[in-house]
């Protein structure tokens, strides 16, 4: 019986060690298993950290690019506002034959207007074109009393404004103020062109 017992208690200590290993093999394959996975997500934490940083990086070289080629169109814009426009001093056309109150072109000022023109934009310096309403100091006398004497010059400018344009339309055309002189009723056009300071 002392052979029996001393079996069984060698299988029951032989089983007790197996499970035992397998226990303890359990144990540190759990925790082999949750170590490697902190040590990977502490990679993927780096790793995503890193990507970050490369991107921060990639921002701050596209910024400092970004500046550069500010500063060299700035550089570039205060030369060009070296340039100014000035009027001409003499007048490209003149009309101020047009009738009492009315504000469509006659012939005369048509023609007038393009020989002026012509003449004007042979001169490659010419960027744009005024033309300005005049109107006499007699009291308006046309059909409709709301039209005032500034209506009737602006209204004068616009005719010749909207000629050129139809006539010339590579032209830049734009309103000047309206004047008011004795006895002449019609327009007069002036040329701006480009000066270095």
């Amino acid at each position: 019986m002392e052979k029996r017992k001393k079996g069984k208690a060698g299988l029951y200590l032989t089983l007790a060690a197996l499970i035992l290993l397998i226990i303890l093999g359990a144990i540190y394959y759990i925790l082999l298993g949750s170590q490697s996975a902190i040590l990977e997500q502490g990679g993927l934490g780096f790793s995503l950290e890193r990507s970050q940083d490369d991107a921060k990086d990639a921002q701050i070289k596209r910024l400092e690019s970004e500046t550069r080629a500010l500063r060299s169109e700035k550089d570039s814009i205060s030369l060009t506002l070296n340039y100014m426009i000035k009027p001409q001093e003499t007048l490209v056309s003149e009309c101020g034959i047009m009738p009492v109150g009315k504000w469509n072109l006659n012939k005369k000022c048509q023609q007038t207007l393009i020989e002026g023109l012509k003449h004007a934009l042979e001169d490659k310096k010419v960027v744009a074109i005024e033309v300005s309403g005049i109107v006499d100091t007699r009291p308006y006398g046309g059909s409709s009393p709301e039209l005032k004497q500034e209506g009737l010059a602006s209204f004068r400018a616009k005719e010749a404004i909207l000629f050129v344009r139809k006539n010339m339309p590579n032209v830049a055309v734009f309103e000047g103020l309206s004047q008011q002189v004795p006895n002449k009723r019609g327009f007069v056009v002036k040329a701006y062109y480009v000066v270095k300071n």
